[in-house]
C-alpha cells in the first residue's frame, strides 16, 4: 500500500511539472523531483522512475524533425576550397560562411552567417525564408557596408551559395583568393 501511495504522490508531482512544461522528458523530471523524493523519504532510482512513467504512458515521444540538408545533386560548378591550407594570423583575413536552419512555428528560416575565422566572431548575417544565393550575398553585403577589411584573402562557404556564384556582386569581386 505504501508503494502505491508513493507512486500516487510522484504522479501528482509529474502532472504539476508537466502543466508548465508539457514536453519535459524523464531525465529532467527525475532531476527536478529528486528534492521531492528526499523530502518525502522516497527511494526510487532512475530506472524505476522510467518504469513508472512507462506504466502510466507518461513518456514523452521524440518529435519527428524534418532534416533539411544542402542540395548536393545539382548542375552548378563546384569551386575549390581556397582556404583549406590557409591559417589566418589576424582578424579579417579569412571569412567563413555557413547556413543554419531555424525551425519556426509554421515552417523554417535560414540564417546565413559570415564568421571571421581568426576571432570566430559573427561579422555578418541575414535571416531569410529561402536558401537562395541572393540571401547569402545579402549577409556579405551587409557586412561589407559596415566595415571593409584592407585585404580579405578568401571566403569559404557551404551549401548552395558556395556553388552558384555566377552573378557575384561588386563587393565579392574585390575579394582575392
Amino acid at each position: 500500500m505504501r508503494l502505491h501511495m508513493q507512486e500516487g504522490l510522484i504522479l501528482q508531482q509529474i502532472q504539476r511539472v508537466r502543466r508548465h512544461q508539457p514536453r519535459c522528458g524523464g531525465r529532467k523530471l527525475f532531476v527536478e523531483l529528486s528534492s521531492f523524493f528526499k523530502q518525502h523519504h522516497i527511494k526510487m532510482g532512475r530506472d524505476a522512475f522510467f518504469d513508472l512513467l512507462r506504466r502510466n504512458k507518461l513518456l514523452v515521444r521524440k518529435l519527428k524533425r524534418n532534416v533539411y540538408t544542402t542540395m548536393s545533386k545539382h548542375h552548378f560548378r563546384r569551386y575549390p576550397n581556397l582556404a583549406k591550407d590557409f591559417t589566418p594570423m589576424k582578424a579579417h583575413e579569412l571569412w567563413v560562411a555557413d547556413i543554419t536552419y531555424i525551425p519556426t512555428k509554421h515552417r523554417h528560416a535560414y540564417l546565413f552567417l559570415i564568421t571571421d575565422a581568426y576571432s570566430r566572431k559573427i561579422v555578418g548575417f541575414h535571416l531569410s525564408d529561402d536558401m537562395k544565393v541572393s540571401s547569402g550575398i545579402m549577409a556579405l553585403k551587409k557586412r561589407w557596408r559596415r566595415n571593409r577589411p584592407k585585404l580579405l584573402l578568401s571566403i569559404t562557404v557551404t551549401g548552395a551559395f558556395n556553388i552558384a556564384v555566377p552573378n557575384t556582386p561588386t563587393c565579392c569581386r574585390k575579394i582575392t583568393p
